[in-house]
């Protein structure tokens, strides 16, 4: 195998600008949750329509605030969640953190979580898989892990709690990043609270002035809060969404086109191979870097005492998913490189 990479999975979006925005921050003398940070959640909610927006530390952080809230306020007993198995360690690893158990579910040909309408589940988690919208409209309180996934007005009336991350990966980075968006006043000021220590006044608020310091603690929390420092990354990248995720539709349609497929997601591209180990061989001894998203959980040792539906598709599209390189700087001649060897494997399952 070559240990030459000729086209990575993925590349951040980012030039000078990001550069000068946190050596601003720096220089501006404050690093951790500050006004860059409260800058950001006002982008943030006012793109997706929300009323309130927290910014953490990753949506790892978020998921898990979230599932307290519910557990706590919501529903006032024991949180038993229904999860997709094809997704993300996170969003099953929290249920079990906020002290809950994990239903595992299947998906359909979506790659999201099959509507379920069993009642022995009292919360939700869909998840928009690759940048697909899942099916959310349930009667139980639902947290949509939508990691792959930022729209216009997503938020807007949405009574859901929506679950972002800024990862080196994802649509919008911020290296290491997540939020909560909610229409919820109540929850939002317990999720600002909970992200730093259950504290009544947080860093910022103690520090602006010269005698701010009194402090009370008002229930035990987490440490959540992100850093102005990464957050000045995400605030130049709120200029760049635009042209990102127009650049993203390019690549898709460019992909759909040579494979002849319909994908819509806009942060992966998923195909099907038959043999998922040769393929990703085959295509990296040409430089190609792919990748799986994702191994099913309920197959994981961590997770094997869950409780679990028949997950048939699950387990089908675990075997034989891989997901391609997909980023705004992607050009039209590398797609049609990749989809020439990719199909040179003679690997693919058409669609």
């Amino acid at each position: 195998m070559s240990n030459f990479i000729k086209v990575p999975f993925c590349k951040p979006f980012v030039n000078d600008f990001e550069v000068s925005e946190v050596k601003n921050t720096i220089l501006n003398g404050w690093l951790t949750t500050g006004k860059i940070s409260m800058e950001v959640e006002r982008m943030i909610a006012e793109y997706t329509g929300a009323k309130h927006c927290v910014l953490l530390t990753s949506a790892t952080a978020a998921l898990h605030l979230s599932l307290e809230y519910i557990k706590r306020f919501v529903i006032k007993k024991d949180l038993k969640v229904y999860v997709p198995s094809l997704t993300f360690v996170s969003t099953a690893s929290e249920v079990i953190h906020a002290g809950g158990k994990v239903i595992f579910g299947d998906v359909d040909d979506t790659l999201c979580l099959n509507p379920a309408s069993k009642k022995d589940f009292n919360a939700v988690i869909p998840v928009h898989l690759t940048g697909v919208k899942a099916y959310t409209d349930y009667v139980c309180p639902v947290i949509e892990d939508s990691a792959h996934l930022i729209e216009k007005d997503q938020c807007k009336d949405n009574p859901n709690f929506v679950c972002y991350s800024f990862y080196a990966t994802k649509n919008l980075t911020m290296g290491e990043g997540g939020a909560i968006c909610v229409n919820n006043q109540e929850a939002a000021d317990w999720f600002r609270k909970a992200s730093h220590h259950g504290i009544s006044k947080d860093g910022w608020k103690r520090y602006e002035s010269l005698n701010n310091w009194q402090y009370e603690i008002e229930f035990v929390g987490w440490k959540y809060n992100p850093s102005d420092v990464l957050a000045a990354i995400l605030k130049q990248q709120f200029g760049k969404l635009e042209i990102i995720q127009k650049e993203r539709q390019r690549c898709v349609d460019i992909y759909n086109l040579y494979l002849g497929n319909s994908n819509k997601g806009l942060h992966l591209y998923p195909v099907l191979v038959s043999d998922r180990s040769k393929f990703i061989r085959a295509m990296a001894d040409e430089g190609i870097q792919c990748s799986v998203h994702f191994l099913p959980l309920h197959k994981m040792k961590a997770f094997e005492n869950c409780k679990k539906d028949d997950l048939h598709k699950t387990e089908y599209y675990g075997k034989y998913l891989v997901s391609l390189p997909l980023f705004p700087s992607l050009t039209n001649n590398e797609i049609e490189t990749i989809c020439t060897i990719a199909k040179k494997t003679g690997l693919l399952i058409n669609p």
